[in-house]
């Protein structure tokens, strides 16, 4: 599964810098894996930054449900230490996923591999992480790839437990479970090779990275079938082995979470991080002890407190680690214990606590050879202990380190009144970004759905006029003449020939006859026969008016190869005159004037209904202007000039968009109340998308965004406080870290030298500062 984190695995390709996915432009590449491309992003509103995680598109049809998965899987996880999702959507057939950014990277970055991390750390950051798992957890999911590179680091430093691409339901079948084995090699757990993952597959991945960071390597190294293979059936390396500092009770609690049977481990995720928790103390070794300690080897005297601790359950490993603590803490030669709530609560406690430890210390105290005077002081000495414990009623008491071959020291620190304690926490601040579905609908909104109002608007403008010249031209009916003339035929063929009225005969003018005319056959007597008939030219003007002779045409008989007959005008033809011409409207002249009508005068149609919204209203997008011209004559109207006149119908929605962003500024709100968040700012609230749906109403997406500060009340502190009372300095601030809500932690005790908080809770004041 590739990691979801915003710098670890950076490309070097960034074809997709300057798109955008929904409302966001991708500013630069900060990740890439096989499945999967992570950028930083802003939106193009707002300043705020995320990070989208896009699919590749050769991968879009077999990774599709996986990215729905992950989308929906983050989406309904709401836990402070758990990446935030956005968004989600499909574009250019790339499915993206939009999350918070995480500006400070990786615990893999911060961490490189073979660097060891401070115990104090590792506390806090396995608080962080457990506390998401087991938020998981508790919603029947497994996460199947917990590792450093899928820890992200916040703006406050905190650990946002990310990529959930892999994560499955527990409630999932073995068939469903055996399709693949999802995770990392390094980090997988025995049964989650074998296809059967469960809760406790997350503690044991969780243990390999806190076995890591205390000793700088893995357990297991090499390749993929190597690594299932030692994971099955290999024991981890002894951590001591690899960081002799590590103390054994730490090795003890990380070995248990690493056991091969799941059953073996603890009995949640959260118990195996307060166990860790409280195995991991300050180690306080002062000039005396050291003295002491090379005293002892001379005399080849066995420490207690160093030999392993055996945890055998969640309850168990709890008490265990308390009770170890009470021998291993503390000054160089005993332990102080504050007093109790109450005398009948302390007297119970220490009772419990003081028989667990005489009876781990007999056990080494009785397997180790030396005399029997010798055993016989030691076992008086923890009889008279425990009697006079049970005999005070809890006041205090102290126990000095056990030594199985030397004589038991006797120097005891006596217990004292717990110095008071002040921790400041600064609140998590938080970038809210939601986006909200509304409608605008044209009839009455409903403020419980969500809508709010729509209206249609509309204006004409002031009609807008143009005149222009006729360039038409027409003559007048009866002012043109056809001149008139006589035509003679002659026939030289043996057949007579005939010509109707109206025949028209094309010289150079031509000529209509208006009378019919039939000439007789030829003769050898009369070789030649002529007669004459009436015609006009077919045209009326001056072109009519021919000479004598000037028109002559010739043809030939039917049947006959050779020119018959022939026609000249006998008399020259005229009276023939020109029209008087008029000018007319052509259709080129209204459309001339019409075009530049509506060229010069087309109005800008969101400008013109600017004019008739509300200061609580905007328009839709598809406002458009229609034209409407008239012009005062028609195509050919015998005129000079004609005029054009033209005016603009503008139409559009508008819905009320302060409505609409005040309800998605409430929605923001009542969602950052609801999760204890005040909002430090007015909130950003825009409108980012208006469409018209299929039923005419406009489906609205509003956007809006704030930052919050996390907000703690008098209940919450007492609950802090309860969680901390008499536990280490540094326990009680991992433990505060992973609690909801908290930034940053600062703890001040009124003793330089005490390292452990009240166990009056009277005595801790929490102060939050915003």
């Amino acid at each position: 599964m590739e990691v979801l984190n915003m710098i670890e695995h950076v490309g070097q390709q960034a074809g997709r810098v300057g798109q955008q996915f929904g409302n966001y432009r991708l500013l630069r590449l900060v990740g890439e894996g096989g499945f999967s491309e992570v950028y930083l992003a802003k939106h193009i509103h707002l300043d705020a930054q995320v990070a989208i995680k896009i699919f590749h598109d050769e991968l879009m049809a077999q990774q599709r449900d996986a990215f729905l998965h992950e989308a929906r899987t983050i989406a309904t996880l709401e836990h402070p230490s758990i990446i935030k999702v956005l968004d989600c959507g499909i574009e250019r057939n790339a499915s993206y996923l939009i999350m918070n950014y995480a500006l400070g990277g990786t615990l893999r970055q911060r961490h490189p591999r073979g660097t060891r991390v401070t115990e104090q750390e590792v506390v806090s950051y396995i608080n962080q992480v457990s506390a998401a798992l087991q938020h998981i957890h508790d919603h029947h999911l497994i996460h199947r790839d917990v590792k450093p590179g899928n820890m992200l680091l916040g703006d406050h430093d905190e650990v946002l437990l990310s990529d959930f691409g892999t994560a499955m339901s527990a409630t999932a079948t073995i068939a469903d479970t055996k399709k693949a084995v999802a995770g990392t090699g390094a980090y997988l757990a025995p049964e989650q090779i074998m296809g059967k993952p469960c809760h406790a597959s997350d503690q044991y991945s969780l243990a390999v990275v806190a076995y890591e960071w205390l000793t700088g390597n893995r357990p297991f190294h090499g390749t993929f079938s190597e690594l299932c293979t030692k994971h099955l059936s290999a024991p981890p390396p002894p951590l001591r082995e690899k960081n002799p500092a590590v103390a054994p009770r730490v090795e003890a609690v990380i070995m248990k979470a690493l056991a091969k049977d799941a059953a073996q481990r603890f009995n949640s995720v959260q118990d195996f991080a307060i166990a860790l928790a409280e195995s991991i103390q300050p180690a306080t070794v002062s000039t005396q002890s050291a003295a002491r300690a090379d005293t002892e080897q001379q005399t080849g005297t066995q420490i207690v407190s160093d030999q392993p601790v055996e945890v055998a359950d969640a309850s168990s490993a709890q008490q265990s680690a308390s009770e170890q603590a009470l021998v291993e803490t503390g000054d160089a030669d005993g332990i102080v214990l504050a007093d109790a709530p109450s005398q009948e609560q302390q007297t119970r406690a220490q009772t419990g606590k003081a028989i667990a430890i005489l009876s781990k210390a007999l056990v080494p105290v009785t397997q180790v050879s030396q005399g029997k005077d010798e055993q016989k002081k030691l076992l008086i000495l923890l009889t008279v202990s425990l009697t006079l414990l049970l005999i005070g009623g809890g006041v205090g008491y102290a126990l000095p380190r056990f030594h199985a071959a030397s004589p038991i020291p006797q120097t005891v620190i006596p217990t004292g009144s717990a110095l008071a304690a002040t921790i400041t926490i600064i609140p998590k601040h938080r970038v809210w970004l939601q986006n909200y579905q509304m409608l605008a609908i044209f009839g009455t909104p409903s403020a419980a759905k969500q809508q709010v109002q729509a209206r249609s608007v509309s204006v004409t403008t002031q009609p807008q006029a143009q005149t222009v010249q006729a360039t038409g031209t027409e003559i007048l009916p009866g002012t043109a003449k056809q001149a008139t003339g006589t035509l003679l035929f002659t026939n030289t063929s043996a057949q007579p020939i005939s010509f109707t009225q109206g025949t028209v005969l094309r010289g150079q003018v031509p000529l209509v006859l208006d009378e019919t005319i039939t000439l007789p056959a030829s003769t050898p007597t009369q070789p030649a026969v002529q007669a004459s008939v009436p015609a006009h030219a077919e045209h009326p003007g001056k072109a009519g008016n021919i000479t004598l002779g000037q028109f002559t045409i010739s043809g030939s008989a039917l049947g006959s190869a050779t020119l018959t007959w022939n026609a000249t005008n006998a008399t020259a033809f005229t009276g023939g005159t020109d029209g008087q011409t008029a000018l007319v409207v052509s259709r080129d002249d209204i459309d001339g004037a019409t075009n530049s009508l509506l060229q010069n005068n087309t109005p800008d149609a969101s400008s013109l209904l600017q004019t008739k919204l509300t200061e609580h209203e905007k328009l839709l997008n598809s406002a458009q202007c229609k034209a409407t011209s008239t012009a005062n004559h028609h195509a050919n109207d015998q005129a000079s000039s004609v005029t054009v006149t033209a005016f603009f119908t503008c139409t559009g929605i508008a819905y009320d968009e302060a409505g609409a962003t005040a309800t998605a500024r409430n929605l923001l709100a009542q969602s950052m109340h609801a999760a204890n968040y005040a909002q430090a700012d007015p909130a950003n609230v825009s409108v980012t998308q208006a469409l018209t749906d299929t039923q005419g109403n406009v489906a609205l997406t509003v956007q809006a965004s704030d930052n919050g500060i996390y907000q703690f009340n008098d209940e919450q502190k007492v609950v802090l406080t309860k969680q901390i009372v008499g536990k280490n300095k540094r326990i009680a601030r991992a433990l505060l870290l992973s609690q909801e809500g908290v930034g940053s932690v600062t703890i001040n005790l009124g003793d330089d030298r005490s390292n452990t908080l009240p166990t009056d809770a009277r005595r801790i004041s929490i102060a939050i500062i915003n």
